[in-house]
């Protein structure tokens, strides 16, 4: 497959090679969805980042480290990435002003976009999640924290917390025409810092499908994951996929009460048109 071509393929069929290595993933999208094979260099440029971002976390936390290279050797974020440039090549909703050095197209024709590192004008980017990329708009996609730019979620004994999502409505990632992006979150990449952990169960909800029902958590989830560090590492039924397209609920039951809030990291990276994250946000 070329990368500037679009195919229909199954999930399935796209993540096979991620799932021979162990990992699951739950993808909300439809049986068969737009796939782009990506270039040489989109990989490169992918793995450059991942590469440098790992380098610093097997310093940090060796547990976390190896959660995350396996999936990433995996080629979870690679598969996820093609299909996110399928999605928005498939839309082709806005056109490539053509560069020195480059191919120029007719403004009829859709840009298709590029994953570079660092990301540039025009182009797809990858990073690592922040708060300010997961809550970029709490009304249009709500979330349990208590603001754009921090990991704190309030909790209340007894009454689900939700990480991505409210009661009434599902969290997308950003629609908007160059500015779209598409979220991963790495199986068991939701971690609590500082306590033991708040929850003892989780639950996945999506538009398409709302009738998941929630997992308890092993019985040792309130040992540290490891010594010292006050790191807690919760398993998930999966990597999760999380699109601008499918809604998508990520819930927990807390049995305890803290209106400060408890810090809830999620590990995973934003697949995103440059145009979501042109500059630093707060």
């Amino acid at each position: 497959m070329s990368s500037e071509t679009t195919l229909s393929a199954s999930v399935d069929q796209i993540f096979e090679s991620v799932t021979a290595s162990g990992i699951f993933v739950f993808s909300p999208s439809k049986t068969t969805i737009p796939y782009v094979e990506l270039s040489d260099s989109e990989k490169d440029a992918i793995d450059d980042y991942l590469g440098i971002q790992l380098d610093l976390l097997q310093y940090q936390s060796d547990v976390l480290y190896k959660i995350v290279k396996k999936q990433v050797d995996a080629g979870l974020v690679e598969k996820a990435a093609g299909i996110f440039k399928g999605k928005i090549q498939d839309k082709g909703t806005f056109t490539y002003p053509a560069q020195p050095g480059q191919l120029g197209v007719s403004l009829l024709v859709p840009q298709k976009g590029t994953f570079t590192y660092p990301a540039q004008p025009g182009q797809l980017g990858v990073s690592f999640l922040v708060p300010q990329l997961v809550n970029y708009n709490q009304q249009a996609a709500p979330t349990g924290y208590a603001s754009k730019d921090t990991w704190l979620i309030p909790t209340t004994a007894g009454t689900p917390a939700y990480i991505l999502g409210n009661s009434s409505t599902y969290y997308m990632t950003s629609s908007t025409p160059g500015q779209r992006a598409m979220m991963v979150i790495f199986q068991d990449g939701i971690t609590e810092v500082g306590t033991t952990p708040s929850f003892r169960q989780l639950q996945i909800q999506t538009q398409l499908n709302s009738s998941y029902g929630p997992m308890g958590l092993e019985p040792f989830v309130d040992v540290e994951a490891e010594r010292g560090k006050n790191l807690y590492v919760y398993p998930t039924p999966g990597a999760i996929i999380v699109p601008y397209d499918v809604g998508v609920k990520l819930l927990a039951m807390p049995y305890r009460t803290n209106p400060n809030g408890e810090e809830v990291r999620l590990v995973g990276v934003m697949l995103y048109e440059y145009n979501f994250f042109s500059q630093l946000l707060w």
